[in-house]
């Protein structure tokens, strides 16, 4: 699994220009699960998708191992907020789209989509299409789908922002559960502080726009991890540090009040 580097990346926009990201650079080191954070607007979404291959940057660069970031690829998986499921294929269907790409046989590609239902907890719906799906299982078909193709990086852009707070917290202890057995290498973008802690091995805190990259934290506690986790001083204390620097950042974006 090749470490991700972001090389002093900058991104502008239009002809004025507006400038979203400046300089910004991290390591991702190979299997590690690693979260960016910060206030609405600093480029959390923008920087995941220059990592997708989406989006170009302005200046800089970003490599997987010794390959360039000049496109979308296979060795990268993107699992999004929204729920990107092909209505017309079962969950079985979804799972393997990317494994018929590849031309695999039909036996290698039952076995390996197997492995990933009874991972999710999905294995009694193989033959059920989306539309009968709640959010939170379209979601880990969504993950099963991007980990069934062996990416050397799961790229994930707030997958859990739309499910109810019950809904979410599962996931999250499902998404530890998942990393641990697997050890795929994670980049998770969320604007939830607790989230951010409650997953992440290490915590990118970027800054009001132009982002920045303001502070990294590293998180001790071992996976999986369960809702007790979130209950334990270093959890909380952990919290409070990423609050007090988010906020510092919000409040560098508010106007000067007007004088009398």
């Amino acid at each position: 699994m090749p470490e991700l580097h972001i090389e002093n990346v900058c991104l502008s926009y239009g002809a004025g220009p507006v400038q979203v990201i400046d300089n910004v650079s991290l390591t991702v080191p190979e299997h590690q699960f690693s979260v960016i954070v910060g206030p609405s607007g600093c480029g959390k979404t923008s920087l995941l998708r220059m990592v997708a291959g989406l989006e170009k940057p302005t200046s800089g660069r970003l490599r997987l191992g010794d390959d360039v970031v000049t496109g979308p690829g296979a060795d990268r998986g993107m699992v999004f907020q929204s729920y990107t499921l092909f209505p017309w294929e079962t969950v079985r269907g979804n799972i393997e789209f990317g494994l018929r790409l590849k031309g695999m046989p039909k036996a290698e590609r039952k076995d390996i989509s197997d492995h990933f239902l009874r991972q999710v907890g999905l294995a009694g719906f193989a033959d059920t299409h989306p539309a009968h799906l709640s959010g939170g299982m379209m979601q880990r078909v969504a993950i099963a789908r991007a980990l069934a193709n062996d990416p050397s990086i799961l790229l994930m852009d707030e997958p859990f922002g739309a499910l109810d707070s019950q809904t979410r917290g599962l996931m999250q202890e499902l998404l530890t559960r998942i990393w641990s057995e697997n050890r795929s290498q994670i980049l998770f973008v969320t604007h939830d502080i607790e989230e951010a802690v409650f997953l992440a091995q290490r915590i990118f805190v970027m800054g009001a726009r132009p982002g920045r990259i303001r502070e990294i934290i590293d998180v001790p506690f071992a996976y999986p991890r369960t809702i007790e986790t979130l209950t334990c001083p270093d959890f909380i204390r952990i919290r409070q540090q990423v609050l007090a620097a988010i906020r510092e950042e919000v409040l560098k974006m508010r106007p000067e009040p007007a004088e009398a």
